[in-house]
């Protein structure tokens, strides 16, 4: 990469440290800006990353780096290889049983693997090998909310009467932007909005990154928007609750700063009324009538999980089609826990419940804003998402995770171009 220190570029090079190898920081940033939308763009560039890896560790030797990323995210790979395991046990005990089963059930563990498991050693190796920083894991997070931002700024531009529709008694349409889905907008928008106000709350304490503090207010305005109007009530609880417990961090005894705790607390404050005028829908989150179906499915799929708690029903079982469309009118679990219950009973939950301990350990270590990401997770997979099956957010929570290990790592990458 160019080492000028003039314009932009060097700019930004001052505030997150970019170094690397054009055609690997060219692949991983079209990867990222990719994930939300999951689409051709995603599994191609997903694919180059492991061809990528497998030319470096098997022809060019890079065996070393490769352990060393085994290291250090084997408090991740770990657990990741036990839910595999609970997988694997789960298909065993459904065809012992003679339950639903189907081929798929062994490939969605390969999918897993390969999806998840793999891609969070890919990306720690290409950081200890020196591919690429892990400054441009933070400008793709960036980049790629900035094409959701122009992908939702369309979208209301398309719906005609939209802004209108602002003063009334709800949001109507629902924003689905490049995501092509509203709860995966919500998602994503969320997630954004995190990363811009913890990115404008270091710019305050990082001399080279201030002046990108306008950039970061601007965008977090532009996340916020996003946020409320996909009309996603998982993604505005995750957010709320993620931002209050940052807020509460920075109020602790001794690390106390009105500018810091006000530049959370209005973001926070502003979507909470901004929802809670606008939108019957938020009125719908503390109204037991209205979430009366999301209550039946739970108790639905609890029924069937209590009947093979151990093992659960295995995978490549579809939840609706073979079991819940029988009892009531409904698709997917909405609910993490029981969905990991279902297809992989209690083995599974625990190895999920080692995982989730392994990031709090890790975030604790990291520093305590790092805990928002792991309690945005938590809250949006209590409504919905799948730990199995949602590409989408799971490629976001590797890059959350790879993140994490990264940045304690980041140092012992070389400064290769």
């Amino acid at each position: 990469m160019t080492n000028s220190r003039d314009g932009l570029f060097s700019r930004v090079h001052d505030c997150v440290n970019l170094h690397g190898h054009p055609l690997h920081v060219a692949i991983l940033l079209v990867w990222m800006v990719a994930i939300p939308i999951k689409n051709s763009i995603y599994e191609v560039s997903t694919a180059i990353l492991v061809l990528l890896f497998l030319v470096d560790v098997l022809l060019l030797g890079r065996r070393r780096e490769f352990l060393d990323a085994l290291e250090a995210s084997k408090r991740f790979l770990l657990p990741f290889l036990l839910i595999m395991l609970s997988m694997a046990l789960a298909n065993v005990g459904a065809m012992v049983r003679g339950g639903y089963w189907s081929a798929d059930a062994w490939w969605t563990i390969m999918e897993f693997f390969y999806r998840y498991v793999l891609l969070l050693a890919v990306l720690l190796f290409f950081v200890r090998s020196g591919r690429f920083s892990v400054g441009w894991i933070i400008v793709g997070v960036m980049l790629s909310a900035w094409v959701q931002i122009v992908g939702g700024a369309i979208d209301i531009l398309q719906h005609q009467g939209v802004i209108r529709t602002l003063i009334r008694s709800n949001f109507w349409p629902r924003l689905i932007g490049l995501a092509r889905e509203p709860n995966a907008l919500g998602l994503f928008a969320g997630l954004y909005g995190l990363v811009f106000g913890l990115a404008l709350l270091r710019s305050r304490q990082e001399a080279n990154c201030r002046a990108f503090s306008p950039f970061f207010v601007f965008s977090l305005l532009c996340s916020l928007v996003l946020l409320v109007l996909s009309y996603s009530r998982s993604s505005w609880l995750a957010f709320i609750g993620a931002s209050f417990l940052v807020v509460l961090l920075y109020i602790a005894p001794g690390s106390f700063s009105w500018r810091r705790f006000l530049l959370f607390s209005f973001p926070v404050l502003g979507i909470c009324a901004a929802a809670y005028v606008g939108s019957d829908r938020f009125h719908s989150i503390f109204d037991m009538a209205a979430n009366s179906d999301r209550l039946g499915i739970w108790s639905a799929v609890w029924s069937l999980v209590v009947e093979h708690p151990i093992l659960g029903y295995g995978m490549g079982v579809d939840l609706a089609k073979h079991y819940l469309l029988k009892v009531i009118d409904f698709y997917g679990a909405h609910n993490a826990e029981l969905e990991i219950l279902f297809h992989t009973g209690l083995v599974g939950l625990m190895a999920w419940l080692w995982l989730f301990v392994s990031v709090l350990r890790v975030a604790r270590q990291k520093g305590g804003w790092v805990l928002a990401f792991p309690v945005f997770f938590l809250v949006v997979y209590q409504f919905g998402g799948s730990p199995f099956y949602g590409t989408q957010g799971l490629n976001a929570l590797v890059v959350f995770l790879s993140f994490m290990l990264m940045s304690g790592a980041a140092g012992k990458a070389s400064e290769k171009a």
